[in-house]
């Protein structure tokens, strides 16, 4: 199934982007998509952590989305 969610990029000084994606995919596959869009240079922090700001969630990069319960609407911000 595909989700529509916000990635927040405060943390990297970037804009959030909004995405239409798989709930299928791992965190650490969403981060390198979200990388390759912003053009960030710098690599993500270890572990490909993101926080689900309206769940309260913290979340790793080998968790699958949809395994997770991330669902259209969910704000992940990238750690």
């Amino acid at each position: 199934m595909y989700i529509n969610i916000t990635v927040d990029l405060s943390h990297y000084r970037r804009e959030p982007l909004d995405l239409r994606i798989s709930d299928r995919q791992p965190v650490k596959q969403l981060i390198r998509t979200v990388w390759r869009i912003a053009g960030i240079q710098s690599p993500p922090r270890e572990g490909y952590w993101v926080r689900v700001a309206n769940k309260s969630q913290m979340i790793r990069g080998f968790d699958v989305l949809g395994d997770k319960k991330i669902s259209d609407g969910d704000k992940l911000t990238v750690l």
